[in-house]
């Protein structure tokens, strides 16, 4: 993950430790029955980095086999099992929860296990999105509970009703599920602008003209790609730990 996301020199991470890429400057290659299969060099190049750890996802690809013959290279080797599997009881097993996101909110801290129970207008709408409709105890310590609108406010417009919001009371106070709504037209919308203390809060609109500020030159947030079976999103949420492993690296 680190290197196909380009992070090519020593990292140091939060917990203080640190991650130096590995450096591959002999590489084997791949030979079968005799011959040369895959001419693996390539990885010497750039001074030991020539595997940027991107493709070879398929084990009939020489770039996929190279990594298998330098297992102690950049980008290590698939580990494949060849023994058989033990016995073992019958369990069973929930799946991973599939984590949605809504609206302009990012819900990932859901899925990696860094929801430190804050209370904001994605944190709460992330949660009642995917499920959470119960007090959720976080890792810290803390804890949070939905909030349920028993009483919701309806949007009227020119003394007429506009959009009824009753809906909003149904499952005891929990009947907006913080899905959809996100376009300023919609009655969803328009029922969370006015119910801001509801479920789901209300979005905040800046209507006063933005104040002028020294112009400054920023970096773009890092963009970044997973690998193979990798999921690397732990780069951009800073929970790397420096870690070494077949991901990780």
């Amino acid at each position: 993950c680190r290197v196909a996301n380009g992070f090519r020199d020593t990292v140091s991470c939060r917990n203080g430790a640190f991650w130096t890429p590995t450096r591959n400057h002999r590489p084997m290659d791949v030979y079968e029955n005799g011959y040369m299969k895959c001419n693996c060099q390539w990885m010497s190049s750039e001074s030991g980095l020539g595997d940027d750890c991107s493709g070879g996802c398929t084990p009939h690809s020489c770039t996929y086999m190279c990594r298998q013959a330098n297992p102690s290279g950049t980008c290590m080797a698939h580990v494949v099992t060849t023994e058989p599997p033990t016995t073992t009881p019958a369990t069973t097993t929930t799946p991973p929860r599939k984590i949605v996101d809504v609206c302009e909110c990012d819900c990932s801290f859901l899925s990696i296990g860094v929801d430190n129970c804050g209370k904001s207008l994605c944190e709460d709408r992330c949660r009642v999105a995917n499920g959470f409709r119960d007090t959720v105890s976080c890792r810290n310590g803390a804890f949070w509970t939905p909030t349920r609108n028993h009483r919701p406010m309806d949007v009227y417009e020119n003394g007429y009703m506009k959009c009824n919001c009753q809906w909003m009371s149904s499952e005891s106070g929990l009947g907006d599920d913080c899905s959809g709504g996100c376009t300023p037209h919609s009655c969803t919308y328009m029922c969370r602008q006015a119910n801001p203390s509801g479920t789901c809060m209300a979005h905040v609109v800046t209507t006063e003209p933005p104040t002028t500020t020294p112009a400054t030159t920023t970096t773009p947030p890092r963009k970044i790609v997973d690998v193979c079976e990798c999921d690397c999103s732990f780069l951009s949420i800073g929970v790397d730990n420096c870690g070494k492993s077949l991901c990780e690296d």
